[in-house]
């Protein structure tokens, strides 16, 4: 089963709200620093560039997990390492439960981070790959020409 782009999207921003410290996914860093009310512990998925071949496309994201911190950021190395077990537990997921649709790309660096946006916050950010099943050499919507 292929899924184009949106589905994918659609696909990790479900397995990010069932992940018990995730409160709201969010698409795109621009849209999160103008988000009035975010929830957090939030999922920010920023998009990457995408590669395709015949066969397969590769879409390149960065998750980030962000969340605040108390005005003393005495809880800043919690925060992180939360980031941390969530990304890791959405990249299992992705991995183990969706190996059928993906071919998720085993090693991933983890970084942590402390930054002001709209609010103090603190969390963890990882770029991540995953390969899917292409239909570029499909051609079935091309009829006005014999060649496909």
């Amino acid at each position: 089963m292929r899924k184009n782009y949106l589905e994918l999207v659609k696909l990790i921003s479900n397995i990010c709200l069932a992940h018990p410290l995730v409160n709201d996914v969010h698409y795109g860093i621009y849209h999160s620093s103008q988000c009035e009310n975010i929830e957090y512990g939030a999922i920010i998925l920023t998009p990457g560039s995408m590669d395709t071949t015949v066969n397969t496309i590769e879409y390149n994201f960065n998750l980030m997990y962000v969340d605040r911190l108390k005005a003393d950021e005495s809880n800043e190395l919690e925060v992180q390492s939360n980031g941390i077990d969530v990304i890791r537990g959405i990249i299992s997921v992705i991995a183990e439960h969706h190996s059928m649709l993906l071919d998720y790309e085993d090693t991933v660096n983890v970084n942590v981070f402390s930054r002001q946006f709209a609010d103090n916050v603190a969390g963890a950010v990882a770029p991540i790959r995953i390969k899917a099943p292409s239909n570029l050499g499909e051609c079935a919507w091309y009829t006005y020409h014999d060649e496909c």
